[in-house]
This record gives structure tokens, sequence and C-alpha cells, in this order.
């Protein structure tokens, strides 16, 4: 079995502080107890494992390197190409854009990830057993299709280019959300049901103020990419939001009287709407 090692983990200077690992909570991948120091550790009731612990116990032929420069890890295995960095709130997988819900960090010399998002990575599923106090990972290795097959090309180009128009300087989190009221709007029956058609829809006038002035046109950062990729794998941070405002330039008197609040994120406020 090839495990090699480019580089060695070193520890940073400016460690991200976490408890102890708990000792009532046992990590289990694929029936082997994964029993090292540090094994699986709790923070902010995320399960963070190390990445090279949880790649060997896939039992499959792997390769890591480690970029000193820009402390990131890449992962070569069977059909798996994954990165993620040091700091980083999402992992690609062949080139697929994963959340992390969470931030990864070095510790004990080892680039702790959150254990679900790898899971994904790997076609794994995630058991949390409270009774027994035990993370259990489950399944068959069987890495995630790759970008090309799973996101629609046309809606990854629209949606990245309405969320950097309307969101490009918000951190990522705020561009997600405003991804997700896109898709939020294409799931319900009140607008139309492809992105295109959402971001376009002008019949009660006009919904996002990039689509009439051009500026939808202009080529999205890097990471309004990432935020589209990362909402059309489904994960929301706005729940079922269907508008936003930024009420230092606009007027969301409306919003108040007739929507439902739903959170700020950035320069944006989010509404839901049970009427539409």
């Amino acid at each position: 079995m090839l495990r090699v090692i480019s580089a060695v983990l070193v520890v940073s200077l400016l460690l991200i502080p976490v408890s102890a690992q708990d000792p009532e909570t046992r990590l289990f991948i694929r029936g082997v107890h994964v029993n090292e120091d540090p094994g699986a550790v709790l923070q902010d009731s995320v399960t963070y494992v190390p990445l090279r612990s949880f790649m060997d116990s896939l039992d499959v032929e792997y390769s890591i390197t480690w970029n000193e420069k820009k402390h990131r890890a890449t992962v070569t295995a069977p059909n798996l190409y994954l990165t993620v960095a040091e700091g980083a709130r999402y992992l690609t997988a062949n080139d697929r854009c994963l959340y992390l819900f969470g931030t990864s960090f070095l510790y004990q010399d080892r680039l702790m990830v959150p254990i679900r998002p790898l899971a994904k990575a790997c076609g794994l599923e995630v058991i949390w057993d409270e009774s027994a106090g035990e993370v259990r990972v489950e399944g068959d290795y069987s890495p995630i299709l790759c970008a090309d097959y799973f996101y629609d090309e046309t809606d990854l180009y629209w949606l990245s280019h309405i969320i950097y128009a309307e969101a490009g300087i918000e951190e990522l989190e705020g561009m997600i959300g405003v991804g997700n009221v896109v898709l939020n709007r294409r799931a319900r029956k009140a607008w139309p049901n492809t992105v295109y058609g959402v971001v376009f829809d002008d019949r009660c006038g006009t919904q996002f103020t990039p689509a009439a002035t051009g500026t939808i046109y202009q080529e999205p950062s890097a990471l309004a990419v990432v935020a589209a990729k990362i909402a059309m794998e489904g994960v929301s941070t706005v729940e079922d939001s269907l508008y936003f405002v930024n009420a230092s330039i606009a007027d969301n008197g409306w919003f108040r009287r007739n929507c439902t609040y739903v959170t700020t994120l950035g320069r944006h406020t989010f509404y839901t709407s049970d009427t539409q």
C-alpha cells in the first residue's frame, strides 16, 4: 500500500485552541477503531479527524502532498483528487466544493478536517450514535462524481455570475446565501424553474438589479464560483429565504411588513414568505 507523505505537516505557531479529545466519543471507520492521539476532536459540535488517519482507514492506495507555502494538503487516490487548506471553510473533491461547517486546522502535527465532508467525498456515510458515544463511518469507498457530471454547466454559470454581481464583496456564507435565494425561488411555482429564468425574471419588475444594469456579465471571482458550487451541493446558510435586501442602499420596509426575517449576513438581510 502506497502511503507517501511528501512533506511533514508542521504545527502552526498560531494553533486554533481545541478541547481535548472526549474519552466518551470513539471513532470507527469501516469497522476499525481509530485509536490515535488525536483521533476525533470535537469543536463547536463538529467532529474533526486527522486527514491522514482518515485515508489510512480506507485501505486504498493514496498519496498526500503538503504545500508549505499555501498550507494546503492534496490527496490523490483512486478516482479521487482532493485538496484542503489550513483555515479553509470548504474542501474540493474532484473539482466539487464541499462545505466544512467548520474550519480546518493544524493540531499535533495533523491537519484536522470535519469528518462529514471527507466521508461524502469518499462516498461514505457518517452515523452518530449518541447512546453509545460513537461516530461511525460506514460504506464502501466510492468517490463522488466529478464536477463535470454533477453540476449543470448553465446553472453554475448564471448562479456564479449573480452571486458575484450581488455579493462579490461578501464573505463566503453571504455569497452562498444569495445562491440559496435563487435556488429556493427556482423550486417554487411562483418563479421560473431555471436559474437563468429566476435571475432574469421581470414579470413583476426587475428582481435582480445586475440583470438590468449588465453587471451580471462580469467575470465572477473564484470564490463566487465556489459559493455557487456549495449552494448547488444543497448547503444553505439562509434556510428557505426567498428575498434579500441591502438596507443601506434600498428600502426594506416592504420586506419587514410582508415577510419573515431569517438572518443577516454581511450587508444583506434575508427574508422568506409563506405566500409564495
